[in-house]
């Protein structure tokens, strides 16, 4: 009897073992699929916020059936000629300028499935997980720089009310948008997957995505997008 009670606890120790030790290598796998595909996540939803600031009004615009056919510049004020020239000049001083954009981001992922449609919702509440992604591992392209929330002056305040509060507060750097994506949901042997990402730029604008990925030769691309919801 304590024969058979024995075998059985070890048969059990063994089971439970080799499920927790699956479920560390898929935690793992998952984790090097995000370094791998994060730079091209950034570069594909992530922008410089400077540059979303639309051109101001020059001139009589002709507006029919709710398109822009055709503006007359000619017939631009010269307060108009004004603040176009400020606007054409700022766009050339961002666009000289090397400044990191600094991105904010938690490193603790939301959950996939639990990302609501109009991005309204607050920066750390039940739809994020204790999955813990380690950015600083990932070299991002251009001038991009991730900087977690936590980091964020008043953090504590930001972490419990919306993330508007973000772009109310004044930074030694330039602050761009916050960037938030999910846990990839992959298919049965691994080679595709699908996670949810958004981009907010202004407090209560920017855009959410579903991402497609697949690994194509050996490397993980993104294989398409789709625009969840925007504001």
């Amino acid at each position: 009897m304590k024969k058979l009670l024995k075998t059985t606890f070890l048969l059990s120790f063994l089971i439970l073992f080799t499920n927790c030790e699956k479920k560390v290598d898929e935690v793992e796998f998952e984790k090097n699929v995000l370094t791998e595909i994060f730079p091209k996540i950034v570069d594909s939803i992530c922008v410089d916020s400077r540059k979303m600031n639309p051109p101001p009004r020059f001139g009589i615009e002709t507006w029919i059936k709710g398109n822009l056919i055709k503006v007359d510049t000619s017939k631009a004020t010269s307060k108009e000629r004004i603040a176009y020239h400020n606007w054409k000049k700022e766009q050339k001083r961002v666009d000289n300028d090397t400044s990191k954009i600094i991105i904010g981001f938690d490193p603790y992922l939301l959950n996939y499935g639990n990302v609501r449609t109009d991005g309204d919702r607050k920066l750390l509440n039940s739809n994020y997980s204790n999955f813990k992604f380690d950015y600083s591992k990932v070299k991002l392209n251009r001038n991009f720089k991730i900087k977690s929330v936590s980091e964020f002056p008043k953090a504590e305040i930001l972490m419990l009310y919306d993330r508007v509060l973000l772009y109310e507060q004044k930074y030694d750097f330039v602050f761009s948008g916050v960037l938030e994506i999910s846990r990839i949901k992959f298919n049965k042997n691994k080679k595709s997957g699908v996670l949810e990402g958004s981009f907010a730029y202004c407090g209560r604008c920017g855009r959410g995505y579903r991402i497609y990925i697949k690994e194509i030769n050996g490397k993980w691309e993104i294989e398409k997008m789709e625009d969840t919801w925007i504001s």
